[in-house]
């Protein structure tokens, strides 16, 4: 019987060493991220900025920033705005450049732009308020953001980095590829946010319309026309 429950006793450990152990260092790996994600955004952050459930996870806006850095991105547009729109036009302020946040709620636009008030950044970012409607490059018929409002704001503009955070997770978000890819910059980069909720399933999709290849960090993806773009990665 002893015997039986040493036997028991040693599969489980080798179950726990197998299945368990991974998923608590992935964890681990997460924390450590944003962690340090926390520790690099130091210098521009100048006081309490308020941040959301859906705001984007700091080690993806990290990418984002060294990527305006390492790249001299000047003209960045973002899909959904919150803490982020803050983090990025405070760098391109400081850097030369212009950020555009897409935002489909009213009153969340009304606060981003109080927000950027406050901030001393109302020159380095615009907020573009367009509710949802149906569009033609939805996949599922999902609503996106009015394309009459956005063709009046991006006509002639040359995009070389865009951010997909919104409207919403999974196929919602499908149409900022579709709709931006005529107008991204001969040299630019995509990044797009909740890759493990639903977005993941069309990246091949967009790589097709892209042209190159997503790398996939965690929940985040990046992509670049610069085939030996670095990223910061805090989870190594």
């Amino acid at each position: 019987m002893n015997w039986i429950k040493q036997r028991i006793l040693f599969i489980g450990l080798k179950l726990s060493r197998a299945f368990i152990a991974p998923v608590v260092r992935e964890q681990l790996m997460e924390v450590r991220a944003e962690l340090a994600a926390h520790h690099y955004l130091g210098p521009l952050s100048r006081r309490f900025l308020p941040g959301t459930t859906a705001s984007l996870r700091l080690s993806a806006l990290m990418a984002v920033l060294s990527d305006i850095c390492v790249n001299g991105r000047k003209s960045v547009v973002e899909c959904g705005g919150g803490i982020s729109t803050l983090y990025i036009a405070r760098l391109l302020a400081e850097r030369g450049g212009r950020l555009t946040t897409i935002e489909n709620d009213e009153r969340w636009c009304e606060q981003l732009n109080r927000q950027l008030e406050a901030e001393g950044l109302a020159e380095a970012a615009r907020i573009v308020c367009a509710p949802l409607r149906p569009t033609r490059l939805s996949l599922a018929g999902d609503p996106w953001y009015d394309e009459g409002i956005l063709d009046s704001h991006f006509s002639g503009e040359k995009v070389d980095l865009l951010l997909v955070d919104g409207p919403r997770s999974g196929p919602p978000r499908y149409p900022a590829v579709p709709y931006f890819v005529g107008k991204l910059a001969n040299e630019h980069a995509v990044v797009v946010d909740d890759v493990t909720r639903g977005v993941g399933k069309f990246l091949p999709r967009w790589e097709d319309q892209l042209g190159f290849k997503f790398r996939i960090l965690g929940d985040y993806a990046i992509a670049s026309t610069n085939p030996t773009f670095k990223v910061f990665v805090a989870v190594t």
